[in-house]
């Protein structure tokens, strides 16, 4: 479960990081640029488990197109439930890709090959295209790193939306002292 959730955050951080840290580093302080950071900033000051109950209200109880909470019984009914708890866990970690992504983008526009193809009169899709491939390894670090502990941001986000995983497990044992399960499930964390 904690595996699935972890996968969906990750899908969710790439297509909102990378989109908006192009968009970003193309319109270098320019009014897109201050809102995307001001986008990022805003994500770095709110708590995901906070995000996620404006999700559950919003979505769930108000519109009914996600469940409240649970797993489902399919794969359908679970891509279905994961939707809104990936979401929740990406939102964790996309201000910080963001700003970082944007910083190395705007490193490599700065760079004397893209001025030299610049003036040789390739255009802007040819800039971006050459600067993905060299940014992605760095910022893929990050990203790994991020959400290779999943009991940094799923374990709140696992009670808030009812998921049974690691997280769940973790503060179950909390709750009861069950201090042999919180560290068997701290280290299996780590290890994901």
């Amino acid at each position: 479960m904690t595996g699935s959730l972890v996968l969906v955050a990750t899908f969710f951080t790439i297509v909102i990081t990378v989109p908006l840290a192009s968009f970003a580093a193309m319109r270098q302080d320019r009014a897109g640029d201050h809102a995307v950071r001001l986008f990022s900033l805003m994500g770095l000051g709110m708590p995901s488990f906070w995000f996620g109950i404006i999700l559950i209200v919003l979505f769930s109880v108000d519109l009914h197109w996600f469940p409240v909470g649970g797993y489902g019984t399919s794969f359908w009914a679970h891509l279905h439930s994961l939707l809104l708890p990936g979401l929740c866990a990406a939102i964790g970690i996309v201000p910080v890709l963001i700003r970082s992504l944007r910083v190395g983008m705007l490193e490599v526009l700065g760079a004397d090959y893209v001025a030299t193809a610049r003036a040789k009169g390739l255009r802007r899709p040819c800039h971006l295209r050459a600067r993905r491939p060299q940014r992605a390894h760095p910022d893929g670090h990050l990203a790994r790193d991020q959400h290779r502990l999943p009991d940094r941001g799923t374990v709140v986000i696992e009670r808030v939306f009812a998921l049974n995983g690691l997280g769940s497990a973790m503060l179950t044992a909390i709750d009861n002292r069950d201090f042999p399960v919180v560290q068997a499930s701290h280290s299996s964390t780590r290890s994901a």
